[in-house]
């Protein structure tokens, strides 16, 4: 594992106290590093064995693709909100795979250009454009409506269509703040 997915499945884990043993580095066979940590856990009884191995397996299922959901979101947010969002994902139980599953980066991608056009650039990251916390809101709303849509078996294209008129209203927001801004700077060069 690499640390940072290696800190996230610690994190994941918290809620049962898992003592972890001394984390190191090692090489594969084939000569790939990877990142090694041991974790237990002290059951009182088989019952309680089962719980944490539920619980345990309940939380394997969102490391499934977690790097590459993290390197999808790089056109979007800042490492930190990167691996927020992810924690969230997984805490609520929503993961990543429905966001992955209907094109991941592309999704959002599509959004903007439907609804920014001209008004943003190649290479512009979202939270530079929205801020953080609007574009972490808004990545949390794609991921919802990713997996609810696909859970409950709404059409791609309908899905896709909530993620455009929702990235919509966050862009206009922005744009009626920037032109608010900009009448006050100019009230204030008139003057």
């Amino acid at each position: 594992m690499h640390p940072e997915r290696l800190a996230f499945f610690q994190d994941m884990l918290k809620p049962r106290k898992v003592a972890w043993e001394q984390q190191r580095t090692d090489v594969l066979a084939a000569g790939s590093a990877f990142y090694l940590a041991t974790g237990r856990i002290e059951a009182l009884d088989e019952a309680g064995a089962r719980s944490y191995l539920e619980f345990l397996g309940s939380r394997l299922v969102f490391l499934i693709d977690w790097n590459r959901a993290r390197k999808q979101l790089r056109g979007f947010l800042r490492g930190p909100d990167r691996l927020a969002l992810l924690s969230w994902a997984a805490e609520t139980e929503m993961g990543h795979r429905g966001f992955l599953e209907l094109g991941g980066a592309r999704l959002v991608n599509q959004a903007i250009e439907a609804a920014a056009g001209s008004s943003m650039h190649f290479g512009d990251r979202l939270c530079d454009v929205l801020g953080d916390a609007e574009t972490l809101d808004f990545l949390r709303f794609v991921f919802q409506a990713s997996t609810e849509g696909l859970l409950t078996g709404q059409s791609r294209a309908l899905i896709h269509d909530r993620i455009r008129v929702t990235f919509g209203t966050h862009f206009s927001n922005e744009e009626q703040q920037l032109l608010r801004l900009a009448a006050d700077h100019a009230g204030l060069i008139l003057k």
